[in-house]
């Protein structure tokens, strides 16, 4: 898998996360999903730093 395969899937994992959790009932489900979120988040964070890193190096 590519890194941009693999920046588009957690982008997907994190928009599925958001949504979820904004339609769930159970409280304890919602603060899961919604970190669950946050971790992609800053793992889309961290790949797109490496990459301007990396494009600056260039």
């Amino acid at each position: 898998m590519s890194r941009d395969e693999y920046r588009e899937d957690i982008d997907t994992k994190m928009r599925y996360f958001l949504y979820a959790g904004s339609h769930a009932v159970d409280l304890q489900k919602k603060k899961r999903l919604e970190t669950n979120a946050q971790h992609c988040a800053i793992r889309q964070a961290a790949l797109l730093k490496l990459d301007a890193e990396e494009s600056v190096q260039v």
